[in-house]
């Protein structure tokens, strides 16, 4: 399975399931934009808000009432599956986000712990901090990540390592070449690498393969 120039983002908890996609999902993403992220850091969001801390602990409160005996360490692990907090340590890929520092919904350090903790390098990641503003982002917003995402963006056909517009057995040659550092002229490194994880070799032939099997490009 493959997939080419994927990115995602959203708001709230639209941003949470971006969060969510690209540390989940076995396709790699160009890069992604969640926004005043919701889910981040429960033990600290619960102490700050009163929802959805509010939900939470009356789900608590209700098992309990049936007889069982769920503590709040019991209920903040079982949220840590959740936490966006977590989620991001599994992310790598570039990463920009929107934070209102007036934000009683999703405060601000709960934005930023994602942030934070993805493993993203730093020359890939930045934050837009919005001193005045709430639960939302500025009018600027879809711009700002618009242009971030096309520095990512990557040209070509996948698999098509020679560049002549269809995908077949003469990209697989080109590709051997390349590996045995023997690359020609045309050959494209950016095309060629139909995993999309920064390399080109067997793996990326491999790909190839499957490609031409279902009917090329």
């Amino acid at each position: 399975r493959y997939m080419y120039n994927l990115y995602a983002e959203g708001q709230s908890q639209g941003g949470a399931f971006t969060v969510a996609a690209a540390a989940l999902s076995d396709y790699k993403f160009n890069a992604i934009a969640p926004a005043i992220t919701f889910m981040g850091d429960f033990p600290d969001y619960f102490e700050i808000t009163s929802w959805p801390a509010s939900v939470a602990k009356n789900c608590q409160k209700a098992i309990n009432d049936k007889g069982g005996s769920m503590t709040d360490a019991d209920m903040y692990a079982f949220l840590s599956y959740y936490d966006t907090k977590n989620l991001a340590t599994s992310i790598s890929c570039p990463y920009i986000t929107s934070v209102g520092l007036q934000d009683n919904v999703c405060p601000p350090h709960t934005n930023v712990a994602p942030y934070n903790n993805a493993a993203t390098p730093a020359v890939d990641k930045q934050i837009v901090y919005n001193p005045e503003l709430q639960h939302q982002t500025n009018s600027q917003w879809n711009t700002t990540f618009m242009t971030f995402f096309k520095k990512y963006m990557k040209d070509g056909v996948p698999g098509d390592a020679n560049g002549d517009g269809v995908v077949n057995v003469t990209d697989i040659v080109a590709t051997v070449n390349y590996i045995m550092n023997k690359p020609s002229d045309e050959f494209n490194k950016v095309a060629a690498d139909v995993n999309n994880d920064g390399d080109v070799n067997v793996t990326d032939i491999v790909g190839m393969v499957n490609i031409i099997m279902k009917g090329g490009s």
